[in-house]
Order: C-alpha cells, then sequence, then structure tokens
C-alpha cells in the first residue's frame, strides 16, 4: 500500500486541492503534466485491469487516475484565479513585451 501511495504522489504531483480552493487559483496546477498524467494513468488503468488482470498495476494508476482528473477539474474551475474579465488583458500586455 505504501508503494501506490508514493506511486500516486510522483505520478500526479503533489498539489493539495485544498491550496487551490483556498486561494482560488490553480496556477499551481501545471496543465500539460496534469494532461499527461491523466493519460498516462488511464492507459495504464485499461492494460492493468482488461489486459493483465493486476491489481498491483491498475490501483495505483486507477488512484491517479482520480487526482489527475480532480486536478483538471480544479484547473477548469479557478483557472489562474483572475475572474473579472480582465484576463486577456493581462495576456495582451504580455504578449507585447
Amino acid at each position: 500500500m505504501r508503494d501506490a501511495v508514493l506511486c500516486v504522489v510522483s505520478l500526479t504531483g503533489f498539489i493539495l486541492p485544498q491550496d487551490v480552493i483556498e486561494t482560488k487559483s490553480a496556477v499551481s496546477i501545471p496543465l500539460p503534466f496534469t494532461i499527461a498524467s491523466t493519460l498516462n494513468c488511464s492507459l495504464w488503468s485499461i492494460v492493468g485491469l482488461l489486459k493483465l488482470n493486476d491489481f498491483n498495476i491498475y490501483f495505483p494508476c486507477m488512484l491517479g487516475l482520480g487526482c489527475a482528473v480532480l486536478q483538471l477539474c480544479l484547473k477548469g474551475i479557478y483557472d489562474d484565479g483572475i475572474s473579472d474579465g480582465r484576463a486577456g488583458d493581462s495576456h495582451q500586455e504580455m504578449s507585447k513585451v
């Protein structure tokens, strides 16, 4: 069980949902890494469950998939924390640099 927890932490990154919810900003969640983790965990879950039927493969990957999906949901809900419509302005200012 300890190995499964270590695997999940290493695959999904250690970003606490509580921090994202309290700050109402998901800047700390790297989107490319989260998408890659979601794909990786979902594919290994499928292989481990359907092809190999190996609990030691599919269980940690399903835990990781749950964490990655949670991070994607938090990223979709809170994004970068800007909710007053000025997100486009800051993006335009940065593109001028």
